[in-house]
This record gives structure tokens, sequence and C-alpha cells, in this order.
């Protein structure tokens, strides 16, 4: 929402999931790292070595005796492991970026003068799907169906993986035939490979985890633009000018003024890309953590 001239163009809610998706990506690509460099380890071992067990030839590995198979055999077990990792991280990934929904409605709850409505929740709703409704009966526009359609995708990606589902649920299905080649379609010139048509069981692919993990970060990004757009900037403003000055009142003057402003301005530019008219911040800073005399102090 746009005060004068006053926008910010992402929140620092959105920023922290961001960052945490980003990280998740790193650790994984630090064990696909890690994965290529041991079977490149494995295939220089001679005959021999590979005959032994990894009691013997991982003496100094206190765990190589809890697995107890010959070195020969690693390379299934490790094949076997890809498939639990690789679902265990785009579970995570999907947990960490619908986290933003919540943080979403405490920033509106906090800034927005409008009351949040929450309408009575269906069983079979993601978290993504239910912000879509609460911001419609709270008077929000809402963001592009095809983002929450994604994050909704790789939820029920998702949960085939965790309940080791032998078939695709009837939900999954009718969602990857009605909406799939939508989103085919939204994401044709995007780098990714996945195909929303399939509802795919089983064990993701280290092609299909990446792609889906950059999709989370990607609308994770539009869905913190579009906050962005909504929150208003004059409360904003306000509510982090109590988080700097509302623990002590001050005696107002032109340096505490200028000095307060430039705070207040900086913090707000690098959470959250203030940018603009800047008479909302004046008016927090002339009005918030300040001393007020009595009467009787006259």
């Amino acid at each position: 929402m746009t005060i004068g001239r006053a926008t910010i163009s992402h929140t620092r809610t959105g920023r922290e999931v961001i960052r945490a998706l980003a990280d998740l990506n790193d650790q994984y690509s630090f064990f696909l790292f890690l994965e290529h460099q041991f079977i490149e380890q494995l295939d220089t071992l001679d005959q021999s070595t590979k005959s032994q067990y990894t009691s013997q030839a991982f003496s100094r590995n206190p765990f190589g005796k809890w697995i107890h198979v010959r070195i020969g055999q690693l390379p299934t077990f490790l094949y076997s492991n890809r498939g639990i990792s690789f679902g265990a991280y785009l579970s995570i990934s999907y947990e960490v970026a619908t986290g933003f929904t919540d943080k979403a409605y405490e920033l509106l709850k906090m800034t927005n003068s409008s009351s949040i409505v929450f309408p009575k929740k269906d069983g079979g709703q993601g978290p993504e799907q239910y912000y879509r409704r609460v911001l419609t009966a709270s008077g929000y526009s809402q963001p592009p169906k095809e983002y929450i359609d994604t994050m909704t995708f790789i939820r029920l990606r998702r949960n085939a993986i965790i309940h080791l589902s032998a078939f695709p649920k009837p939900g999954y299905e009718s969602f990857a035939r009605s909406i799939g080649p939508s989103l085919n379609t939204f994401w044709k010139n995007s780098k990714v490979r996945v195909d929303f048509t399939m509802p795919t069981i089983g064990p993701p692919s280290e092609r299909d985890s990446l792609d889906m993990i950059k999709l989370l970060r990607v609308v994770t990004q539009k869905l913190d633009a579009h906050l962005a757009s909504i929150v208003d900037v004059s409360g904003l403003t306000n509510s982090v000018a109590k988080e700097l000055f509302g623990h002590e009142n001050v005696k107002m003057n032109l340096l505490v003024r200028k000095e307060r402003t430039s705070k207040l301005l900086g913090r707000l530019v690098r959470d959250f890309g203030f940018s603009g008219s800047t008479a909302a911040i004046e008016t927090a800073v002339n009005s918030v953590g300040v001393w007020q005399p009595t009467t009787l102090e006259y």
C-alpha cells in the first residue's frame, strides 16, 4: 500500500523464509557433493578392499559396525538412502515455505488497521490455500493463483512421499489433471522440469527435488512481494519505531530527531525495501518514545 509515495518491496518475514530455503538448498547441494565424492572414492578401491566389511575398511568410523556390509554393497545402500534424503529435504522445505503464512498474518495484524478475518478451516486445505481464503475474507487482493497452486502441488507430492503412498490419492490425481496443464504453461519459460500433470509418487529424483525447492523460493518471493503491496506503510513505520524507540522516552530535540530518523529509515530500507516519502517516518519519530511533559511540570 502506498502512503503518499512511500512503498515497501518486501518484508522481513519473507526475507527470513527465503534465506532459510536458500540454506536448505545449499545443504542439499552439499549432500549431493559428498555423495558424488564418496562414489568416486569407492570406485578407486581394488576388489580385495571391496570384499571387506565396513567395520574393517572404516575401522576409525564409529558407525561402520552399525551398517556391517561389504564395501562393494555400499552403493546399493547409498541409492536407497537417496530417496529418503531427497524426500526429507523437500518436506522440510515445504514446511519452511508455508511458515510464511502465519508470519504474514502477524504482520498484517501489527500494521494494518482493518482486522484479519479467519474463515472456518476446511480439513482438506493446505496452509497456502487457507492463506488465500483469509486474504479474500479480510478484503485484500489475492496473490496470483498460480503461485498458490504450485505450492499445493508440492504439498501433494510431499504427502505422497511421507505417507509412502502406493498410488496417488484421488485429490492429488484430480489436482494434477485439472490444474497441472495450466501450471506447465505458467512455468514453461523457467528452467524447471517438473511435470505438474503427473501425480508422481515415490522418492523424488535429485532433479525433481532441486526444481521443487527452487520453485518454493520463487513462490515465496512472489507471495512476499504481494504481501508488501497490502501492508499499511504508515502502520509498519509506527510498529518498527516502537521496536526501536518504544522502550524509552526521551526529550525530543533536533539531534535526537535526526538520529532516530536515520536509524528508523535505515531499518525500514534494510528489512522492508522502503522507498519514497518519509512523512510516515517523521510522524513516528515525533510520537514514539518521546517524553511528554505533564501540566504540573510547566
